[in-house]
């Protein structure tokens, strides 16, 4: 199921991909500055501010975000600490931009008998993060040449006894195995969808907002492996331009 990102993370995303931005300073008229929009793509009610506040007061506690001043203003930086916070949440980010396929499927393999179902959890958490999709009820399969890193890994955790991993070769059908485990059709149409919304209505803003939503769900599988009309780089050129 896609994820719907909090406002914590909405921020964190905001400055991983936009850059820093001016924090907003209360007024006597209560408006806002464009900076507070980039992130909420409309002028919040109190309510709203307030959520927001709430969270940056959290990530700011918590080292994630810092405030640094520059010419009598203040505006907020991610730190590296909210980045790799970022990347442990959203693993997919790490993976971006999306390059070129080897020609190379990663199947790993697991073998957990029933008593130890809290070890068979993890290792779907961690193939999941690793960008892996579930090919059967313990086999996952992945384009990523992360061999080395996946194996180094789960001997540091002694997990590796239960797993097995195999590359193999293109299969010929590799575009439709790809769309199939990665909904890549329903990721398409809703970067389309903030395409053709944004050509009507033009708001920068919504279209920077909306493009987070989708890009969070995003595996930034190979350009090889992506539908031939795969519009989510053009979506990304976008909002950030």
């Amino acid at each position: 199921m896609p994820k719907t990102l909090r406002t914590s993370e909405k921020i964190l995303f905001v400055l991983n991909f936009f850059g820093d931005f001016l924090e907003d300073e209360k007024n006597p008229l209560g408006l806002f500055s464009s900076s507070y929009r980039s992130v909420f793509s409309f002028t919040p009610n109190k309510k709203t501010r307030n959520h927001f506040q709430q969270a940056l007061s959290r990530l700011t506690g918590g080292g994630l975000v810092e405030r640094q001043g520059s010419a009598g203003q203040t505006f907020l930086r991610l730190t590296s600490a909210g980045r790799n916070k970022l990347i442990r949440s959203f693993p997919n980010l790490n993976r971006r931009p999306a390059r070129a396929w080897d020609g190379h499927w990663r199947l790993v393999s697991f073998d957990v008998a029933e008593p130890y179902r809290k070890i068979r959890n993890l290792l779907r958490e961690i193939l999941k993060d690793f960008g892996f999709a579930r090919l059967q009820e313990s086999l996952y399969l992945c384009p990523f040449s992360i061999e080395s890193e996946l194996k180094s890994y789960l001997n540091g955790t002694k997990l590796d006894r239960f797993v097995k991993i195999f590359r193999t070769e293109k299969t010929g059908e590799d575009k439709e195995i790809a769309a199939k485990l990665w909904n890549l059709e329903e990721i398409n149409d809703k970067y389309q969808k903030v395409l053709r919304d944004f050509e009507v209505n033009g708001n920068k803003a919504l279209l920077r907002e909306r493009f987070l939503e989708v890009v969070s769900n995003d595996p930034y599988l190979p350009l090889d492996l992506l539908p031939d009309d795969w519009v989510g780089s053009y979506v990304e050129k976008k909002a950030l331009s």
